[in-house]
């Protein structure tokens, strides 16, 4: 299954086969929704099998198992049609339980794997063959005792491997920002649709880190992370920054070769932009991308891009999506050479695309930076990489950030906040705002300042908090991570 599902959908594949159909475009509807239906009803179905051990153990301790009626004397003299309504009754609580756990606790997945991999390879295979051999093991042929003992080994090392599998967190980082920050062999690199399905996988413990784009050199802040580390639900409070990463970003343009063949290689902007910053039309270029008509990319990318669109692709349909590895996908799905994507080199060797055009941003000092993220109750080590970036003195200089919003009535409340950290010494390197969403016109801010607090609640970073928060209506700490601008930005 694992072959066919790669051989399939290729690198984008994911573990249920349910999820890559449905993701992918090209099937009739009605096909479409069958599989939703059956992918909701798989739970049903798989609850009461993992619970069935459970069951069958209320049953024996109550005497209700019709094996064991006969030996039980509290229910000695019940109907038939009493017995077996009650037996429907504990088999309806046990799986309300079960339900309200699963809702209640959203780790309970895990403790479903368990059941799911050690319990039912034990309960159907390991114990009987282990019971049948030590019962009839002396009355048995040889080859059927090593055909026993085969199947219990092999039936003990998938159960431990399903098992460790659903409870190993998976570690999901941007393969390319990841570079210099974490040692590639000891994770499990692998990429999301969107920033807000990386945020959930650490959330939810299913992921160690995650690496989100907060800014951009060219574009500014990417407002979608920006949001998120707001948090205005509470939906990702257990996160915290805990490290960055810089990538110097050469965008390019990607997509299936024009009907009439095209260049064998690919075009390069650079070498245009290099001889006329304002980058000429050029005609060879102009081949390459002719056949286009839509572009698919996420927004911060088209405005890293706005020359080379304006001048080789005015008035095609841009189509946002939620990354530009994403938008590499939809292009690989599509087989239409009418629909091209910007991305990145190696996702278009990951979805087996052309790189039709390559470095196609404005600026050839496009760079991008990354925070990285952690679940607080998480037990895995921050990656030694991330802990340190000396400067001159051997120090490493330290970040944080905060987020704040102000009363409504006193004017110059905003002013009054920032001079918290002057006072303190403190230095503020960014400040940004979005709306709060509970009041029109009312904003969160999100500040950036060098310093970090100390464990012993001293120190001028610790002080100037305790005044921040009799000055505005409440502040939030979004961690603290080592400064690695200059030690990146040097290589």
């Amino acid at each position: 299954m694992a072959v066919a599902g790669y051989l399939m959908f290729g690198e984008s594949v994911r573990e249920e086969i349910t999820s890559n159909i449905v993701l992918t475009k090209g099937y009739p509807r009605a096909i479409t929704i069958v599989i939703v239906v059956f992918i909701a009803i798989i739970p049903l179905t798989k609850l009461p099998l993992n619970a069935r051990p459970v069951i069958r153990s209320i049953d024996g301790f109550l005497g209700v198992d019709p094996a064991k009626v006969p030996f039980s004397p509290r229910f000695v003299g019940l109907s038939g049609l009493s017995r077996g309504l009650l037996r429907i009754a504990i088999r309806i609580l046990t799986m309300v339980v079960m339900l309200l756990i699963a809702i209640v606790f959203p780790s309970f997945d895990t403790i479903m794997a368990l059941m799911g991999s050690v319990l039912c390879f034990g309960i159907c295979i390991i114990f009987p063959l282990a019971l049948y051999l030590k019962i009839f093991g002396h009355r048995i042929s040889r080859k059927e005792r090593i055909m026993g003992w085969f199947l219990m080994i092999v039936s003990a090392v998938l159960a431990l491997l399903g098992t460790v599998w659903a409870l190993i967190p998976r570690r999901i980082i941007e393969p390319k920002a990841a570079l210099g920050s974490f040692e590639l062999q000891d994770y499990d690199v692998e990429a999301q649709d969107s920033i807000k399905d990386a945020f959930a996988a650490v959330q939810s413990s299913e992921a160690a880190f995650a690496v989100v784009p907060f800014e951009n050199s060219t574009f500014g802040t990417v407002v979608f992370t920006l949001d998120l580390l707001l948090d205005r639900e509470s939906n990702y409070s257990d996160l915290v920054v805990c490290g960055e990463s810089y990538l110097e970003v050469c965008q390019c343009l990607v997509g299936h070769p024009s009907p009439d063949g095209g260049s064998e290689g690919h075009w390069s902007a650079a070498g245009q932009r290099q001889a006329n910053l304002n980058l000429k039309r050029s005609s060879r270029m102009m081949k390459e991308v002719k056949h286009i008509y839509t572009v698919y990319s996420h927004p911060a990318a088209f405005g890293q891009c706005e020359q080379f669109l304006s001048t080789y692709l005015a008035g095609v349909v841009r189509e946002e999506v939620s990354s530009t590895s994403r938008a590499a996908e939809i292009i690989a799905r599509e087989p239409s050479c009418r629909a091209a994507a910007i991305s990145s080199s190696l996702a278009a060797e990951m979805h087996g695309l052309k790189l039709l055009v390559e470095g196609i941003q404005d600026r050839s000092d496009n760079s991008t930076r990354f925070f990285i993220l952690k679940n607080v109750r998480s037990t895995f080590e921050v990656p030694a990489a991330l802990k340190r970036a000396p400067r001159e003195d051997g120090e490493s200089r330290w970040k944080s950030l905060i987020s704040f919003q102000l009363p409504q009535e006193p004017s110059g409340a905003l002013a009054d906040a920032l001079q918290v950290f002057k006072t303190h010494g403190v230095n503020l390197t960014s400040i940004n705002s979005r709306p709060s969403l509970k009041q029109s016109w009312h904003y969160v801010f999100l500040i950036e300042v060098q310093g970090r607090r100390e464990l012993d609640g001293l120190g001028t970073m610790n002080a100037a908090l305790e005044e921040l928060g009799r000055r505005t209506k409440g502040w939030k700490w979004l961690g603290s991570w080592v400064d690695r601008a200059e030690a990146q930005l040097a290589r």
